[in-house]
């Protein structure tokens, strides 16, 4: 489930692209908007209900398990290429 940040970024990008968007595409793009930030206010509604004030944080990276983790420790594990001419 994405995060009212992201909902009412959403929105307002689509407002962004309507201000210099054709006229055809003006309409479909302010109703995206209107779309995310009915989202937002849902997602709002939703944690009034579970009484919380804010999200839960994103799990950092620390939270990876060990052998799903990628960075610099796997680079000194790995075998290096050999070329098989020589």
């Amino acid at each position: 489930m994405k995060k009212i940040h992201e909902y009412e970024q959403h929105a307002a990008e689509c407002r962004r692209m309507a201000r210099t968007a054709p006229a055809t595409h003006r309409a479909q793009l302010e109703q995206m908007a209107q779309t995310w930030d009915q989202l937002a206010e849902a997602r709002k509604k939703q944690l009034e209900k579970l009484g919380k004030t804010q999200e839960d944080p994103v799990p950092s990276a620390s939270f990876v398990p060990r052998e799903l983790q990628i960075g610099p420790d796997h680079a000194k594990t790995s075998k290096p290429q050999v070329d098989p001419r020589g």
